[in-house]
């Protein structure tokens, strides 16, 4: 295999439809760059205000947020039913729209790269038909993903202290290593569910007997898996400065009694900065697919 050549095809492909980065790249990497920003702020905010990291009395974050927001609903009934309703239909597409776009996604460049004609929207109906095998396989998956085993350790260090923390963390990095070993060996376990309507189960064994048959592309995998630890990198900074673009114009602002300006400036940068990031995911989202897709070929 010319590893330079597929890559080179690949990124020539993605460059080629970006209306397949758009509405398969983008709008789910939208959702999920808006999930993850939620989660590790409240991760970073609870981690520092717990007993183990600040001092004097230790209060939950957890606690304080749901005290907050039964304020707010309890005074604003009205705005707080809305926003509870917004909240259950960001987190139902939150669960849905990725996978649907990841299947569609998947079917739309293996049958171009073939040479079959396709629609964009029968992308919609290529991700209803593997949504639930590829829910399923994901579901049992991220028990062993980098972010699970982050919010675990998180988790032990706020409410069980430091001691135990320090005494678990041979057992987090074993079951680190063995996420990476497993995201390694499971490569093509969604490209059988999607391109060869494989089961599940047998879809997770066909991935690890290619990729133990075909040890010769270990190069090309370590390339991908390397453009996906830097997107997973970029998405962590992100935690640190979509949170600053809001709060440091708006608490700056604040101070010169233009609250409600600043609070306008910040949303805006914020919104700015949360596209960019989405439509830079949803770039190396459809690359690292094309390149999969090809090589699974």
């Amino acid at each position: 295999m010319d590893y330079r050549q597929v890559i080179k095809e690949s990124w020539e492909f993605t460059q080629e439809n970006k209306r397949l980065i758009f509405w398969y790249g983008f709008v789910p990497s939208l959702l999920t760059t808006l999930v993850s920003v939620l989660f590790f702020t409240y991760q970073i905010i609870a981690t520092y205000k717990s007993i183990t990291v600040s001092e004097g009395e230790h209060t939950s974050f957890l606690r304080e947020v749901i005290e907050a927001l039964y304020i707010f609903i309890k005074t604003h009934p009205t705005q707080g039913i809305i926003f509870i309703i917004a909240v259950l239909v960001i987190l139902f597409f939150y669960l849905v729209i990725p996978t649907l776009c990841q299947g569609a996604r998947i079917q739309l460049i293996s049958r171009q790269l073939n040479g079959q004609k396709t629609r964009i929207r029968d992308g919609l109906i290529y991700g209803m038909f593997s949504f639930l095998p590829l829910f399923e396989y994901h579901v049992a998956i991220k028990t062993f993903s980098i972010v699970a085993i982050l919010t675990e350790a998180g988790f032990t260090l706020r409410n069980l202290g430091m001691g135990w923390f320090k005494a678990l963390i041979i057992p987090f990095l074993f079951f680190a290593l063995v996420g990476l070993v497993l995201s390694l060996i499971f490569t093509y376990t969604e490209y059988f569910i999607v391109i060869d309507k494989t089961p599940t189960f047998r879809s997770i064994i066909a991935s690890c007997r290619l990729v133990l048959y075909h040890w010769q592309e270990t190069f090309l995998i370590l390339l991908l898996m390397f453009l996906i630890t830097l997107r997973i990198i970029f998405n962590i900074l992100l935690v640190f400065i979509i949170p600053a673009l809001v709060i440091i114009p708006a608490g700056y602002l604040a101070t010169k009694t233009l609250a409600t300006i600043g609070v306008i400036i910040g949303i805006i940068l914020g919104l700015v900065s949360l596209s960019f990031a989405a439509y830079f995911s949803g770039i190396l989202e459809v690359f690292t697919s094309t390149v999969w897709v090809k090589t699974f070929l």
